[in-house]
C-alpha cells in the first residue's frame, strides 16, 4: 500500500471521522512531519479546496481502502445535504499497518490523531485556513508545503496542539 492508503486507516483508529476532518487529518500529519523531519509521510500534494487542503487521490484511496474492507464509509442524509463518515472495521491489522512506516512518521500519526482526531471538521477546516501554505496558494493548485516553514503562528498552534515539541 502506498502511504496515503496507510494513513487513512491509522488516522481514524477507533473513531469515526468524517470525510472533511479525514483530509485535515492526513494534511497535518503531514505538515507535523515536514516540519520536523523534512519531508511530508504521504508524498502526495494537497490541492488548495473550497474546504480547505485536500490529498490529491483520496477519493480513489478511499475507495480502494474499502474495496479491499480496510474502511468503512457511512452515508448520512438529511433535508440538505449528504455526509459521510468513515471507520475501520474490527479485524483489521492496524498494527501490521504500522510496520510500512518510519517510527517519525508512526509517532506523527499518532500524535495527530490523539490530539486532532477527536475535533470537529468545522475547526479543522478553519485552522488549515489559517496558517500557510494556505495563506499563499492559488484556489484548485497544488499547495507548498515549505511555506509551513515560515509560519510561526502555525508552529505555535501545533506546539499549543501538543503536535509539536
Amino acid at each position: 500500500m502506498n502511504k496515503l492508503a496507510t494513513m487513512i486507516p491509522l488516522l481514524i483508529g477507533d473513531k469515526e471521522v468524517g470525510r472533511t476532518a479525514l483530509n485535515k487529518l492526513v494534511f497535518f500529519a503531514d505538515v507535523a512531519h515536514f516540519l520536523q523531519h523534512g519531508k511530508p509521510i504521504s508524498d502526495t500534494p494537497h490541492m488548495k479546496l473550497t474546504h480547505g487542503p485536500v490529498p490529491q487521490g483520496i477519493t480513489e484511496v478511499r475507495f480502494d481502502l474499502i474495496r479491499k474492507g480496510l474502511l468503512r464509509e457511512t452515508e448520512r442524509e438529511d433535508r440538505f445535504f449528504r455526509q459521510f463518515s468513515y471507520s475501520v472495521p474490527e479485524g483489521v491489522d492496524l498494527a501490521g499497518m504500522r510496520e510500512g512506516l518510519e517510527p517519525s512518521e508512526r509517532q506523527a500519526i499518532d500524535i495527530v490523531r490523539e490530539r486532532l482526531a477527536g475535533r470537529t471538521a468545522n475547526y479543522l477546516s478553519s485552522h488549515s485556513h489559517r496558517f500557510e501554505p494556505w495563506n499563499s496558494s492559488k484556489p484548485g493548485f497544488e499547495m507548498d508545503l515549505t511555506r509551513t516553514r515560515e509560519d510561526k503562528a502555525l508552529r505555535r498552534w501545533l506546539t499549543d496542539e501538543g503536535i509539536l515539541q
